[in-house]
């Protein structure tokens, strides 16, 4: 996909994705980059035409546990039957007292479980999504 803020100096994630594929053997030709999206919606809007063109009618879908209900909404919406895969979280070697206590970690992770929820709702109330 690409950057949610378009001035974002960064590489769009797209673009991060290919170049590692591409240094794990998958040859170049057959990564296909879409880096226009900023968000979820419009990602799907983009590949789901792209997929139908190639005859492409069942895809794996992967992203985090946590983004993966959206994912998978928003690409239904778009007529893409996507298969889930869950990309595996990076180990984070915690200790049990930043499991049970507060902590900055906790409060990223509250944030980022609140930013699903508001999106589930706000794709299902714009039509964004299918279930």
């Amino acid at each position: 996909g690409g950057l949610p803020d378009p001035d974002d100096p960064d590489e769009p994630t797209g673009l991060t994705m290919k170049n590692a594929l591409v240094q794990l053997g998958i040859p170049e030709p057959r990564v296909l980059v879409e880096t226009k999206s900023r968000n979820t919606h419009d990602e799907a809007v983009i590949v789901a035409p792209l997929l139908a063109s190639m005859g492409i009618r069942h895809t794996v879908l992967v992203t985090s546990d946590l983004h993966m209900r959206r994912s998978l909404g928003a690409f239904k919406a778009q007529g893409v039957d996507a298969v889930p895969a869950i990309a595996r979280p990076p180990d984070n070697h915690l200790s049990w007292p930043d499991w049970v206590l507060p902590s900055g970690l906790g409060l990223y992770e509250g944030a980022l479980v609140a930013h699903e929820a508001l999106g589930l709702a706000y794709y299902t109330a714009r039509g964004w999504s299918r279930f």
